[in-house]
């Protein structure tokens, strides 16, 4: 029989999501620990900025790869998932490749009964031989994909935020890379770069919850710890010498005290990066070299880092990585319940789970409605589903020239289902029943109840209708009118009130 745990005596890092659990959810993962636990030592880095900021390639020259010079980089579409792409040795980042000894890697498992603890099988947490790993998501730089950002962003990361040094702070994006950045009719219409700096800055402090006070920890947590946010200058080799060096001072001044976000940043992890096509010259080389150690120091402070889990949760996850492995998009509850390597856990247990891994997001899963029996083991797949919806269009085209309303955001089930046919995958018309309850839940798409029209859906990144001058001055006059009008002094996601009013209509 296992023995107790005594957290008094026993120093563990415990996944600061478990504190915001009932007080019943809290015993149960005592009560798991005591019959075995898994230390994770493992990151996830997020690469934001606008198109043509030079996201992708920052990542492969941290990869130590060069890019062709007649060959530009292909444009990232969406967002790019790059699992355990690095692992840490000598403080530095390194590819990361398994190897022979290590498939499947393994994971030591410390257990108050055997304090020396035994290895089991398993992937993504902890190999034999001490593995650090961290992944990577390469954002897409065009507006459209915005509306994803709370699916994939998320405290649990740290960021770079790219920042194209050769443009002026003051000048339009829109002017720069038509072909990868198309915001007409958006509210990013005449953003400026210094607009999509406090843009990202904003999105990071609202969706990671970086303000919230951290108690797993004794000491005090530093700046670094509680926003792992770096700066990356990047083109730094198409300015002249003295730029890179006033540089941070202009993007530091450029957010004001009342938006609150100087705090997100520091000279400490600021970098002025030179990219050119080919090989890079030793001291171009240094500057990476400088920011994969920023890297490591910042994943290594996080809370995150090192934390413990009980061995039922790590064997789940197991599991559902090799369900993905084996091409499944989507599964259900009762078929995780009758896997034999699953542990049999209690319906209470295993929900405790899937609620860890959806909030770490290797999954996507709400009890709740029609998703509680609905896991999305395939979060890329999922992501890629809204991203055919927003983003092909010589197919929107068609459908624009028979359904104006789409640019108001509004699509009819038929459109949807159309779009989905073109992408060529199947199973996003197999599981559409899964798939919509969850873009309603995280605000991607929502149904329009008693449409006219049929079922209809409304899609708020879509939405490219502006107010008249008339109904602006009406409103900023203070009259009475038939628009519903939020006011906010801080921020708020920009989607979140367009889909949040339909649903109130």
């Amino acid at each position: 029989m296992p023995m107790p745990i005594n957290f008094c005596t026993l120093e563990v890092n415990i996944p600061e999501e478990i504190l915001t659990w009932d007080l019943s959810a809290r015993k149960r993962f005592v009560e798991s620990l005591r019959h075995g636990r898994v230390q994770m030592f493992r990151g996830r880095g997020m690469i934001v900025g606008c198109a043509g900021a030079g996201k992708t390639t920052l990542l492969r020259k941290l990869q130590r790869r060069h890019t062709e010079e007649n060959q530009p980089t292909e444009t990232t579409i969406g967002l790019e998932v790059h699992e355990d792409l690095f692992e840490i040795k000598d403080d530095t980042l390194y590819d990361f490749s398994v190897n022979a000894e290590d498939d499947p890697i393994t994971i030591r498992i410390q257990n108050r009964e055997e304090e020396e603890g035994k290895v089991i099988k398993g992937i993504h947490l902890h190999s034999s031989r001490g593995t650090k790993l961290i992944s990577m998501t390469d954002f897409a730089g065009q507006v459209a994909y915005y509306a994803c950002h709370q699916v994939y962003l998320s405290r649990r990361a740290f960021y770079i935020v790219v920042v194209d040094i050769s443009k002026g702070l003051d000048e339009e994006v829109r002017i720069y890379h038509t072909d990868r950045h198309n915001p007409e009719g958006s509210l990013f219409h005449s953003w400026k770069y210094k607009d999509y700096f406090h843009f990202w800055l904003q999105s990071i402090q609202t969706y990671c919850d970086v303000g919230k006070t951290h108690t797993i920890h004794e000491n005090t947590d530093s700046i670094a710890r509680l926003y792992p946010v770096i700066i990356v200058a990047s083109h730094a080799d198409k300015v002249n010498e003295d730029l890179p060096k006033t540089f941070y001072d202009k993007l530091e001044n450029c957010l004001s005290d009342e938006q609150s976000l100087k705090h997100l940043i520091s000279p400490n992890r600021y970098f002025n990066v030179e990219c050119p096509p080919n090989e890079l010259s030793p001291k171009q080389q240094d500057s990476i070299e400088c920011l994969r150690k920023c890297i490591v120091e910042t994943v290594e402070k996080m809370p995150q880092w090192g934390e413990i889990i009980p061995l039922k949760w790590a064997n789940l996850e197991k599991t559902l990585i090799q369900m993905k492995q084996k091409g499944k998009k989507v599964i259900s509850v009762q078929e995780i319940k009758e896997l034999n390597n699953v542990d049999s856990p209690s319906d209470k247990d295993l929900n405790d789970g899937l609620r860890f891994l959806h909030e770490i997001g290797q999954i996507v899963h709400f009890a709740e409605d029609k998703m509680k029996n609905v896991i999305i083991v395939d979060v890329q797949w999922f992501v890629d589903a809204f991203k055919y919806i927003i983003t092909d269009e010589k197919h929107l085209a068609r459908i624009r020239s028979k359904n104006k309303l789409i640019n108001t955001g509004r699509i009819t089930e038929s459109e949807l289902r159309e779009i989905w046919e073109y992408s060529r995958d199947s199973s996003y018309i197999q599981h559409k029943d899964e798939i919509l309850p969850y873009m309603d839940k995280l605000g991607l798409m929502t149904e329009i109840q008693d449409d006219p029209s049929g079922k209809t859906y409304y899609i708020p990144s879509l939405n490219r209708t502006e107010l008249t001058d008339k109904c602006k001055a009406a409103i900023n006059n203070g009259q009475k009118t038939s628009i519903m009008v939020f006011h906010f002094k801080t921020y708020l996601p920009h989607f979140f009130l367009l889909s949040a009013g339909c649903k109130l209509l």
